[in-house]
């Protein structure tokens, strides 16, 4: 549902909403790599540039790739 927000060029807001009304946990920034989700949906970036900011923090990225802790 991220990935389909990222696609539609949703606000932190309207993600939160996607995510809310597709009945998964909504981004919650205490988590680290939520936080990082939410910096880059608040900057404007694209999924790929997202998961190139998540694989930077050593953080699974998006389409599930990355470290596996």
């Amino acid at each position: 549902m991220i990935m389909i927000a990222f696609g539609l060029g949703c606000t932190f807001e309207e993600t939160q909403r996607v995510l809310r009304l597709a009945g998964v946990s909504e981004l919650w920034a205490k988590v680290r790599r939520d936080a990082i989700i939410v910096w880059c949906i608040d900057h404007g970036m694209t999924r790929a540039a997202c998961d190139d900011e998540l694989w930077s923090f050593n953080e699974r990225t998006l389409l599930g790739t990355g470290p596996l802790r």
